[in-house]
């Protein structure tokens, strides 16, 4: 995974949909457009070639194209969730990664969600240069998936660490001692 590379080239739409009790889709498919979705709140279930796959709130899923799927919301949870359908040019490796029929991170980080969120205010307010930010948006979401799943960033207290680099990346002006980093994601200065 060490080589793997992608260029999304095109969002085609992003979609943030509240809790719909009646939510369901029948044999859906895009040809070309990837999709990735992340789960809000509530919960939802997908039928790919008759295998079951159940999303939970702040779940994360990427679907490959050609890849027919139903779906349907829990009637006691009804989801919310937010959806981004884009192209994207990729390299073999890529390819290998993301051309599997499904695939679901559970329990994705706050950044992932606060990305989504971001893709979706700007897909929305359509403000100047919205199209590049929402491609830049959904390549940080992709690249945080990809992150994800190499194997050194299966790491003990891997989240914990990527939380102070971020909070350091979000203060970087401030000055911040070394125990109010260590205290805002519950580790020792040690």
């Amino acid at each position: 995974m060490e080589n793997l590379d992608f260029n999304i080239t095109e969002i085609v739409r992003i979609v943030e949909r509240p809790n719909s009790k009646g939510w369901h889709i029948e044999n859906m498919c895009y040809n070309e457009e990837y999709v990735m979705v992340i789960v809000l709140n509530g919960e939802t279930e997908y039928t790919i070639h008759d295998r079951k796959y159940i999303a939970r709130k702040n779940d994360f899923m990427i679907f490959s194209p050609k890849i027919v799927r139903s779906g349907k919301t829990s009637p006691l949870n009804p989801w919310s969730f937010i959806s981004i359908i884009f192209r994207m040019d990729m390299n073999e490796e890529a390819k290998t990664f993301f051309n599997k029929s499904i695939f679901i991170r559970h329990d994705a980080n706050d950044m992932m969600r606060k990305l989504f969120l971001a893709a979706s205010k700007a897909w929305t307010g359509k403000d100047s240069l919205y199209q590049v930010n929402c491609r830049i948006l959904a390549s940080q979401i992709l690249y945080k998936a990809v992150l994800a799943e190499m194997p050194y960033h299966k790491v003990p207290h891997i989240k914990k660490l990527e939380k102070a680099r971020l909070e350091i990346q979000d203060h970087f002006r401030e000055n911040i001692s070394v125990e109010a980093l260590a205290d805002s994601i519950d580790m020792s200065v040690s």
